[in-house]
């Protein structure tokens, strides 16, 4: 729990650090001290930076050399997850709205070293290969010499044992 509070913290920690470096260094070098001027500099660089920081984290690149030039080969759906579950996992008949969520796992060949690369998406009622990525991995290996990483996101799905309504 403190680990996905940490994750959570530093997430917005990145995107209140942007928005108020802007109208800092624009304070200081232009000599900005209209106050609503720089509270709409502020607000607008928070959007911007709430607009651009998720989507870094969904460019894939290669496990095996890092390159971004991949091209998709084959996913599929993973295992279906309740919301709300019994602690075997099956859903829990009790709560009426109770809806399913699945990663998507998918395989991309790089197109510079010739390695395979899979991807497991983030959990989504709607899974697909356009989700944010959770773990990187290496699956076969190319033709150079390796300079990628496998790699797992901070913050961690895990589906064990039950969840009830109400209780975290």
């Amino acid at each position: 729990m403190i680990k996905a509070l940490f994750a959570i913290l530093k997430h917005y920690a990145a995107k209140l650090f942007i928005g108020l470096l802007i109208p800092y260094v624009l304070s200081a070098h232009y000599g900005l001290e209209d106050p609503y001027i720089l509270l709409a500099i502020f607000i607008f660089s928070y959007l911007a930076s709430s607009l651009i920081l998720p989507k870094l984290h969904l460019r894939k690149s290669c496990a095996w050399c890092g390159s971004r030039k991949l091209s998709y080969q084959e996913g599929r759906e993973g295992m279906a997850i309740w919301k709300y579950r019994n602690a075997d996992g099956s859903r829990d008949k009790r709560v009426k709205d109770n809806s399913s969520t699945a990663n998507f796992l998918s395989k991309w060949l790089c197109k510079d070293c010739d390695a395979v690369t899979k991807f497991v998406h983030s959990p989504h009622r709607r899974p697909s290969k356009r989700r944010s990525i959770i773990i990187r991995s290496l699956d076969s290996e190319g033709n150079t010499d390796r300079t990628g990483t496998d790699w797992e996101s901070m913050f961690n799905y895990t589906y064990e044992g039950a969840k009830r309504k109400g209780r975290a």
